[in-house]
């Protein structure tokens, strides 16, 4: 053995830990190198309900599933930035969020568009319902007569001539007198067939007669046809036909 060999080092105390002696591990070690990063579970849990979302498009019911996407991808959000590096998935969340705060405007938009489409019919029925009054306080039943759909007249069916005749016999009954007033009653229900797509609606009128004290109830039913709105029965004073039995 050579002189200039030097001997290994001995601990100056017998009786130290020997642990003391090894390198110590950063309490940061793997930060920015991408070992050991996790995913944050809210931010795959956002991504997810974010996607599913699209329910919502469906029924109005499942506006719960973006709206959860939504604090879900929040909270991820606060606690990847809290984790001091240690948490991954920022992005996950971000898109979750994108894609709840989409769903939210989009549906927000079809309703708000749906309820002036709706609003605009109503008013046009209304209408309908105006100029079918003032026609027949004037007597004028034929030009009221064209205000019905050819559904109506042909279901029944009704001519101009019966159409005429029940309403001179209804102002000829001495508890009611001449018609004076028709209007609705404030509520209307919309419906769209789903076989045909044809748009239905329902309210009752009201109609005031000259010796009646309080007002006809009708139930009455429209129908939006290629020219616009038109009555579709008004079955209290045009029942349907009874089927003849075989």
């Amino acid at each position: 053995m050579s002189n200039n060999q030097t001997a290994p080092d001995k601990p100056s105390d017998p009786n130290a830990d020997p642990l003391t002696h090894l390198h110590r591990m950063s309490t940061t070690a793997g930060i920015g190198t991408g070992e050991y990063v996790a995913i944050n579970n809210f931010s795959i849990a956002a991504l997810l309900l974010g996607v599913g979302g699209s329910l919502a498009l469906f029924h109005p019911i499942w506006l719960v599933v973006p709206l959860v996407a939504a604090i879900f991808s929040i909270v991820a959000l606060r606690q990847v930035r809290q984790s001091n590096g240690t948490q991954t998935g920022g992005g996950f969340a971000w898109l979750g969020l994108v894609l709840a705060i989409g769903f939210f405007a989009f549906i927000g938009a079809r309703t708000i568009m749906a309820n002036r489409a709706q609003h605009a019919d109503e008013q046009k029925v209304v209408n309908l319902i105006d100029r079918f009054g003032s026609l027949i306080e004037k007597s004028e039943y034929a030009q009221a007569y064209q205000l019905f759909s050819e559904e109506f007249q042909k279901r029944r069916p009704v001519s101009v001539d019966t159409f005429t005749q029940k309403w001179q016999q209804v102002e000829k009954l001495p508890a009611y007198g001449k018609l004076t007033g028709l209007r609705w009653n404030g509520q209307m229900l919309f419906q769209d067939e789903p076989a045909t797509g044809v748009r239905y609606a329902m309210t009752q009128i009201l109609l005031s007669f000259q010796k009646a004290p309080a007002p006809m109830r009708l139930t009455a039913r429209f129908r939006m046809e290629p020219d616009g709105w038109k009555f579709d029965d008004l079955p209290e004073l045009f029942p349907a036909p009874e089927k003849r039995r075989q």
